[in-house]
């Protein structure tokens, strides 16, 4: 992005914060999402290299992902990931939630133009909060979270830490990925789109909920900017 680009997106993010001061951080980054959407939702999350969903994919299998499992992919976006995911599950077998309207139709989209990925039934929800009220009373397997924590302050992660106990078994693998802090406290970037956290944030919060969490490697080779945490109930 250029100069002068780089300055309209932070005046854009700016004017966002603004609108939404006395509304939830959901708000906000709701709006963000809408944004970047309609200006190209292949580039409004995260990466757009050609082998993000198999590396998605591979870092599941490496953690014994399998075809019968079932996961829930919190933060699906574009499917990114989930695309690989969805062709690799058994049908009926993805399920998935976002915050933004906009990158959900996006999603459906693909879906809806591939008939291997349709005839898979993958079951995509629209959220507005940290409930997990889309699929109440059930469980999975695993639940993901790929570059979605990195952009949530810290009170929403223990919202999110309380519920997601709810849709987890005592087996079940919460695998999730973060921006590591450089400094050992909490901060922020980028007008709070990037949030940074010391590991044993994570391990104090989840042992509030009932929750261990420890680190899990990549897969083997790969250095990540975000490094994983495995997420389980005690």
């Amino acid at each position: 992005m250029s100069r002068l680009g780089t300055l309209k997106e932070k005046l854009s993010d700016y004017l966002l914060l603004v609108r939404n001061r006395n509304k939830p951080y959901i708000s906000y980054y709701r709006d963000v999402m809408r944004r970047d959407t309609l200006k190209n939702p292949i580039r409004a999350v995260g990466m757009v290299a050609d082998d993000i969903g198999e590396r998605q994919l591979g870092r599941l299998k490496k953690h014994g992902l399998l075809p019968q499992h079932t996961l829930f992919d919190f933060g699906c976006g574009r499917l990114r990931g989930g695309v690989a995911i969805i062709r690799y599950l058994d049908a009926s077998n993805y399920f998935g939630n976002d915050i933004s309207p906009e990158i959900l139709a996006y999603a459906r989209e693909i879906i809806e133009a591939d008939p291997a990925l349709y005839i898979k039934n993958p079951r995509l929800y629209l959220t507005d909060d940290l409930s997990f009220k889309e699929v109440a009373g059930k469980t999975f397997d695993y639940v993901h979270a790929q570059s979605v924590l990195s952009h949530m302050p810290p009170e929403d992660i223990s919202e999110l830490f309380k519920n997601v106990r709810h849709i987890l078994r005592p087996e079940s693998k919460f695998i999730a990925s973060y921006f590591p802090s450089k400094t050992g406290a909490i901060y922020p970037r980028n007008q709070q789109r990037d949030f940074h956290y010391p590991f044993s944030w994570f391990v104090e919060t989840g042992k509030k909920y009932g929750l261990t969490v420890e680190p899990i490697d990549d897969l083997p080779g790969y250095k990540a900017k975000q490094p994983l945490m495995l997420v389980k109930t005690l």
